[in-house]
């Protein structure tokens, strides 16, 4: 009898990892990019010219942002999104459909200016079109979902620091907002100055940017399974 019962709860307990696991979401990323625009809006006030400094440093090809992006990407993808309760599309199979390649003749060249997609995506914007449900049915998704990197100038203390964001937004498949996930990060190194943000060299900048990036990467550890436990609730 105590095999027999041994057995039974076997199969139940097999049974309902089975079912839990046919059960899972499956999402399907349509976008991931980098800002390449610095944001200033945090900024209270400046009256030197560190804007537009900084947008020429963006614009420099010899800057090693895009290394420091394509590196970020890869973590979210292998040691982040492994932990949400749902299943991940292989970028890929997304990226590589005809129905995601259709979208091409559809983005605007401005965009691609501000925007700088992970390679394989459209810079299809940080604006989510009903346009691109068919996606869902085509990709067999039950969400798609939109991610951006993005980069602030902004005040800790006396220090001007630069400041990592990640947004992702994560859509059903009629549309309808499932669950937004959001997460920053500060760098350790700063500028002291009164106002503005001095801007020469990526010498000097870009250890900020490498050092926000770390901090948000380390949040991201700490924090992204526990808020995104209920993230298939409205999927």
């Amino acid at each position: 009898m105590k095999n027999i019962r041994f057995i039974i709860m076997t199969l139940a307990l097999l049974g309902s990892t089975m079912a839990s696991v046919q059960a899972q979401k499956k999402v399907a990323i349509i976008s991931f990019y980098l800002d390449r625009e610095v944001d200033f809006s945090l900024m209270q006030s400046f009256n030197d010219d560190s804007e537009d400094k900084m947008k020429k440093l963006m614009e420099d090809p010899d800057f090693q942002i895009i290394p420091l992006f394509d590196d970020f990407h890869d973590f979210v993808i292998a040691d982040i999104l492994p932990q949400a309760p749902f299943e991940i599309i292989p970028e890929a199979t997304v990226t590589s459909s005809p129905a995601y390649q259709a979208y091409s003749d559809n983005v605007d060249k401005d965009e691609s200016k501000f925007h700088a997609p992970y390679n394989g995506y459209l810079a299809l914007g940080e604006d989510f079109d009903k346009a691109y449900l068919p996606l869902a049915s085509e990709l067999s998704a039950d969400g798609l979902m939109m991610v951006n990197l993005t980069f602030f100038v902004r005040k800790n203390g006396l220090k001007t620091v630069i400041m990592a964001q990640i947004q992702a937004n994560l859509r059903n498949s009629e549309g309808k907002n499932a669950w937004k996930y959001i997460e920053f990060g500060l760098s350790q190194e700063g500028i002291t100055t009164f106002s503005g943000f001095i801007v020469s060299n990526q010498d000097e900048v870009m250890p900020m940017f490498i050092s926000a990036v770390d901090d948000l990467k380390r949040k991201m550890k700490d924090n992204f399974s526990k808020r995104a436990a209920n993230s298939t609730k409205k999927l």
